[in-house]
């Protein structure tokens, strides 16, 4: 059995088991107003930059997800139009972060469908796309390279105002997510032959 709690207008939602009350309490406490209507954080965002920044002045949001300088300049330069369901699955992505960060023994992946981001959820990139444009997928991070595999793809075109990647990391020590690119879908065997 399911529990589905709706968490205001934002869409965000925590999805447990019904013996689980501490987490449902723990999830709303987490998130200030959840039960409440919310105004949405970014109504007006023209840019993926601008619903990131937005989500950024969320200390809540925060609290989940450390956004690196490379992603903010990767968003600056991404022209992705679905601003909406951008915001959506970063909002998601911070649920993800609290449940990684909260309930232990299970995948990435577990966490990733409970955060509803399954469909949009990637753990890794291929060996092939590391080999040839790793460098693409790299940033500096506590003061070494750091390979960003674990990915949101939204959209399925090569298309850059239709299809967009959010690469991150799971930083266990802090327990949060840290996102090292919000844009254009970088290279790999299907995008580059």
């Amino acid at each position: 059995v399911t529990a589905l709690e709706e968490v205001g207008s934002t869409g965000l939602w925590f999805e447990c088991e019904a013996a689980d009350e501490a987490f449902v309490t723990m999830a709303k406490a987490s998130f200030p107003g959840a039960g409440e209507a919310l105004q949405s954080p970014c109504p007006e965002a023209k840019s993926a930059l601008e619903v990131l920044e937005s989500l950024m002045s969320d200390p809540t949001w925060s609290r989940w997800v450390e956004v690196l300088p490379e992603a903010l300049e990767s968003a600056s330069n991404c022209p992705f139009r679905s601003l909406d369901r951008l915001k959506e699955c970063l909002e998601r992505l911070a649920v993800y972060a609290c449940l990684r960060a909260t309930q232990h023994g299970r995948s990435a992946e577990d966490f990733a469908n409970q955060a509803g981001l399954g469909a949009v959820y990637r753990p890794h990139i291929s060996a092939t796309a590391i080999r040839k444009y790793g460098h693409e997928y790299t940033v500096r991070w506590n003061g070494r390279p750091t390979l960003l595999r674990e990915h949101l793809t939204l959209g399925g075109s090569c298309t850059d105002r239709i299809c967009m990647s959010a690469h991150f990391i799971w930083d266990a020590a802090n327990g949060r997510v840290v996102l090292g690119h919000v844009g254009r879908h970088n290279s790999n065997t299907l995008t580059n032959t």
